[in-house]
Formats: structure tokens, sequence, C-alpha cells
């Protein structure tokens, strides 16, 4: 926005220069962007308004602005009208016929005008806005949509068939031409201002060139109304049509301003185009505004800002914005909002305006702040940490619903014997329940990630499952779940990577089972090692295994994927190993493998449970490399293929020392499992 100073001060006299002036408004939160000697209107500001407060764009705002900021008084234009005893409803007529889109409009009737230049002053006023003087009548309505923010339109009242003014939408293809000559084809979406004979102008866009004001103008009809910003933002773009009219629209009129800014173009038209103004005007108004009312408390401002305000002073400021004042005491202030501050909805926007007037920088600096730690949230650490260790192995996380198809969670009936919780109005069959397993809406972001052309899928989720308790109590459990097109081997190893990221004082133990819907022999219940600190007495805290082939048909996915689902809330209770800092070791590991040929029903678990307790003190890592049976491995034997890594903190291992440390290593779990040694 591009004020002239000289302007600004015949509506607040300050007394202050030019950069004074841009410094109080850049201070009250309208900032000065840049400043200039314009050679015919002198020193003008160039304003930054921001999109809450459009009212911003007319010079009347910001003289108010500055007169809350200095305590100078604001003086309004005189708005008393002469007028004539001829009435304005005896010389016009308006209909709206869609007042959704045009809930005000306004018309006066000015007659006996003489169109000829506008004064000097006026002309250099507009000069310095950025606008060109084309005549007094169009310069007038020009000036006041500076001075108000409020568009008007002249009309060459003798142009207006049976001067009726109807305000309707287009006919689709209806054509007009405007002011600039460019001819518009317009669509139903369109709204026109138009007489009985067709459209005289584009509705709070731009006059049409049939109806324009000429120098044989004589009698002048004037529009000031209030249109939809968003019909009229529509428009302009899709038309391609825009003015200085068309940008307050869009961005919002004050709807009791419409009245004032008509009144003061007709006054001016009676002192410059010694005009004779009808009595009255024409105002069909959808309804009134009714001034919001806000409440706001002394404490809370003082609390917010962290400064004391006098009382006396928030009075002041808010009525040199315009607020009216209905009740003070010495807790509060009650006010009226003007219909020009549409931004002013809750107590915190008064506040706003009380301390950017009153001054930002008047409010003392805080040496310190206090700060309140969060008390810590063991299940949201746990969350954050499990999150973590998926994301590492290549697990993505979904985020699936809290209900679920009871038909589909029959499947996995997992952690109680009870029925899924059911709602009483549920929106589908696909959400009738809350879900008891995080398995079946996983499985079913699998068939959608499927379908979507992904292989190789990896998801896993963390969230909580509802159990039903009896008497219509339930349970909400912290669970994690996972889908896994790798393979059962894959989907433990994340277990147990999952125990090791979370710091369990003992690896989780694994144990075969019959677990319903999992494969037979490719599943297995999950337990805290150790036996203690789980649910039930260290019982069952997780399951692991692949789908059966029925399950993975009835979900309709093309391969049957391993899966997880571990009870998080028994990992958090589980014990905890001290977290220890070790230095990065300075001295080559030697690894070496050993295939042992045991009986098929011994576990891994025991097999290196065994294994730990044979090696010595210079053997530090034990891993399973692979299991194997078949030929030509005998009937109820099975091949598993270890593999130890050695390493000494003190010195380098020669190869004869490793080879003779692993020899006997093999040969003592040879003996202690009833196996034999195998080729590797």
């Amino acid at each position: 926005m591009i004020v002239p100073t000289e302007w600004l001060s015949e509506y607040v006299e300050t007394g202050l220069s030019a950069a004074e002036i841009a410094e109080r408004l850049t201070f009250a939160g309208l900032a000065v962007e840049g400043m200039e000697e314009d050679p015919v209107a002198g020193p003008v500001l160039e304003i930054e308004v921001t999109s809450n407060r459009p009212d911003c764009y007319g010079v009347l705002s910001i003289a108010r602005e500055l007169s809350a900021a200095t305590g100078a008084p604001f003086r309004m234009p005189d708005l008393e009208l002469d007028e004539s005893e001829t009435r304005a409803e005896d010389l016009c007529a308006v209909e709206v016929l869609d007042p959704d889109l045009c809930p005000r409009y306004t018309a006066r009737v000015i007659e006996d005008v003489k169109i000829g230049p506008s004064p000097e002053w006026m002309q250099k006023r507009l000069e310095g806005a950025g606008l060109r003087p084309i005549n007094n009548i169009v310069d007038i309505t020009n000036y006041v949509l500076l001075e108000f923010c409020q568009p008007l339109h002249a009309f060459d009242a003798e142009l207006l068939t049976d001067s009726r003014i109807i305000v309707r939408r287009a006919v689709d293809k209806e054509k007009m031409t405007l002011l600039d000559d460019k001819v518009l084809e317009m669509t139903s979406e369109n709204l026109v201002i138009a007489d009985p004979g067709g459209p005289v102008a584009l509705a709070g866009i731009m006059g049409g060139l049939e109806s324009e004001v000429r120098s044989a103008t004589k009698t002048v009809l004037l529009e000031s109304a209030q249109f939809d910003r968003v019909n009229i933002r529509r428009s302009s773009r899709a038309l391609g049509a825009s003015s200085d009219s068309s940008f307050r629209f869009e961005r919002g009129v004050d709807p009791v301003g419409v009245e004032l800014a008509s009144r003061r173009a007709a006054k001016l038209m009676a002192e410059l185009a010694g005009g004779r103004v009808a009595g009255g005007l024409v105002d069909v108004w959808a309804a009134e505004w009714q001034a919001p009312e806000i409440t706001m408390r002394f404490s809370r401002l003082d609390k917010l800002m962290g400064h004391h305000y006098d009382s006396g002073d928030v009075t002041r400021i808010l009525e040199g914005l315009g607020l009216k004042r209905t009740h003070r005491d010495a807790a509060k202030i009650v006010l009226t909002v003007p219909p020009w501050r549409p931004d002013l909805e809750r107590e915190v926007d008064l506040i706003e305006e009380v301390a950017r007037i009153h001054g930002y920088d008047k409010v003392a600096a805080m040496p310190s702040l206090k700060v309140a730690l969060p008390a810590r949230n063991e299940l949201v650490e746990t969350l954050r940490s499990a999150r973590r260790v998926m994301n590492s192995l290549g697990y993505d996380e979904a985020m699936t619903d809290s209900f679920s198809d009871p038909r589909g969670a029959a499947h996995f009936h997992l952690w109680a014997d009870a029925e899924p919780l059911a709602l009483v109005n549920p929106t589908s069959q696909m959400h009738a329940g809350l879900r008891d397993s995080l398995l079946p809406n996983l499985l079913a972001a699998k068939k959608a990630n499927q379908d979507a052309g992904r292989e190789d899928i990896t998801l896993f989720e963390a969230a909580k499952i509802y159990l039903a308790k009896g008497d219509g109590a339930h349970e909400e459990r912290p669970m994690l779940a996972l889908v896994d097109d790798r393979g059962f081997f894959s989907a433990k190893g994340a277990v147990e990577a999952l125990g090791a990221g979370l710091g369990l004082a003992e690896p989780l133990a694994f144990a075969e089972a019959t677990v319903p819907g999992l494969k037979a022999r490719l599943s297995a219940e999950v337990s805290l090692g150790g036996g203690g600190g789980g649910r039930e007495g260290g019982g069952r805290i997780g399951v692991v295994g692949e789908i059966a082939s029925e399950i993975a048909s009835a979900y309709d996915v093309e391969s049957a994927p391993a899966v997880v689902e571990i009870d998080l809330a028994a990992l958090m209770a589980a014990p905890k190993r001290p977290v220890r800092m070790e230095a990065l070791p300075r001295f080559p590991g030697v690894r070496r493998d050993l295939a042992l040929v045991v009986d098929r029903a011994r576990s891994w678990s025991a097999i290196e449970e065994a294994a730990r307790a044979e090696l010595g003190d210079n053997a530090v890592g034990l891993e399973l490399v692979n299991v194997y049976e078949g030929d030509p491995i005998p009937p109820g034997r099975k091949s598993v293929a270890l593999s130890v890594l050695y390493r000494s903190s003190e010195r380098t291992l020669t190869t004869a020392e490793v080879n003779s440390v692993h020899d006997e290593f093999s040969r003592r779990l040879c003996e202690k499992l009833d196996g034999e040694m195998r080729g590797v």
C-alpha cells in the first residue's frame, strides 16, 4: 500500500517527520518497506499489509493505527450530506437475485453533475498513491477506494435501461465489453451487475463500456456494495480480469463501511462536480451486521506478555483502534469489535493488539526461562527404541486402523479367550470391532502393497491392541508386529535384535510350538530369557513363524510371509543390562567355523547354551550360520553350522593358538551334545 504522508495528516496530525511516522507504524506492526520523495505528492510510504489486515489497504485504517500508536487524535472525514428533496428510490431500483454472492448493495443518485478535471490536491494524492487521474467523478470513486478501502463504481444513470439495477449470475456464454475494451464471455459462475437490457458491469471487478461516465454525463448512479470474496477471486482468475477493486473485494471489505464510503463519495461529487445528491439511498442488505463482543482479562494480558499494563492505557489503545467499550471493572474489559476488523475473534487477539501498539520493545527481556523437563515416559521411550531397531533392519513402519474385521481376528486369536470388542454402530463389517491383534491389518497392508507392484515387503507396526476381559472391562496392550517376506529366520533375527536393542539382560528365548494361523515346525513362542519378568510367570510374550497356506489364501497374498507379534509391555518390564562402554578392539579377530551333526530335536537355544559354556576367554562371539537336513545327513539328525570369533585384548593371536583352542572346543562340544563333526 502506497500512502503519501500528507494524506495521512488530514486524519491524524502527529507533528512527526515522515521517517518518524514510518518508525512508529513499523513498531506497531505495519512494516514500512520503503520511503521516497515523490515530486508531486511529497514523502510517500510503501507499507506491507499482512493478509489478516485488508482494511489497511485504506488510508483511514492506517491513520487510525498511527493515532493509536502516537496518541494523536483521529479525525474521520466530514460525512454530512446536503440532500435534495428528490428521493433515490424514486430515481432507481435495485434487485439482488443472488444475496449469497452480494450480501449488500447500495445505490445513490447524484443529479446535475458537471464532468471535468478533479482539483489539484486530489490529483496529487492519487498520483502519489500510484493512480492516474481521469475526471472528477472517476477520480472521486478511486479516491474513496483508497481512503475507505471500499471499491465504488459510477454509472451514467441515463444509460441504464429503466434506471434499474439487477445483481445476478451471468447466463452461460453471455458477453459484455469492459472499460478496458476487453470482451468477455461469461458463465453462470460469474456475478454481473445488469439492467433489463443486459450486463453493465462485471461485479466487483470492472464496469462495462456501455454505461461508463462520459463528458456528457449529467446523472450518476453510485454503486457501493459487498461481494463474496471467493466468487470475485474465481471470476477474476477465470476471466483474466483484475483491478484495484477486485484486489480489495478478494480480501474482504467492511460491510458497514459500504454506506459510509458511498456517503463520502456523494458529498465529494456535490462539492467537486456541482451535483445534487438525491435523498436517502437504495440499500439491499441480506442481513445487518452484528458486532461481536470479546472479554479480555487484565491478568491474562499480564501473564501472557510477562509485563504489567495499566488498565487505563489498555482501554485507550483498544478504543483508539475503533473497539467500543461496553463494560470495564478491575478484572476485565468487554468490547465490541468494529466491522473493519474481522481478524479480532478471541481474547488473545486483543492481547496482541495491546502489546503491539504499546510496544513489544517495552516488554522487559527475561534473563532466564523456567524449563520443566517432561516426566520420563517408559512406553514412549520403548516405542522410540523399537522403531529405531526395526528401521535399522530395513522394515517400513505401517499405521493401520484400530478397527478390524472380527472375522479376520479369528485367524490370530493369540492373546485373549474372549471375543474381540464389537462396536455398537460400525460403519462397515471391515470396521466392526477393535483389533485384538495387529497381524490382520498388517497382512491387509501387505496385500495393498502387493497389488501396487511391490515385492519383498517388510512392514512393522507398534501400537495398541484391545482385549476384552469380561463384565465390560477391557485391556489396552502395546504390541509390536511385523510381516517379512524374507522368511522365518529373518523374522526371528528381528526379534533377537529387538531384545538387544531394548537392552534386555538376557537374550529372548524361542521354543517350537503350535501357534494358531502359523505353519507347524516353522512357528515358535517367544519368552523372556532367564524365565522371569514377563506376563504370567515368564510365559509366552510373543510368537514368530510363517503363516499357514490357508491364511495366505484368505488374505489373498501371493507368498506366505513370516510374522511376529510380541508384547512390548513385557519387554518394558523385563530386567535390563547395565549400559557399558568399551573401547574398540585394538587387535584383529580370527573367525573359525564348525559344523556339528546332532539330534534333530535339539533346539538352537540348547546348542547355544552348551557352546557358550565351553568357550574360552578369547572367544568373543558365537553365531548360527545355517541348519541343514537331508542327504547325506541321517534321518532324525541335522547339521548345525556355527561361527566362533576369537580375539585377545592384549595381543594378536597366532594361527596355531586359535587352531588349538578351536579344535579343543569342537571336541568338547561334540561330546556334550552327542554329536559328530562334519566338514565345513
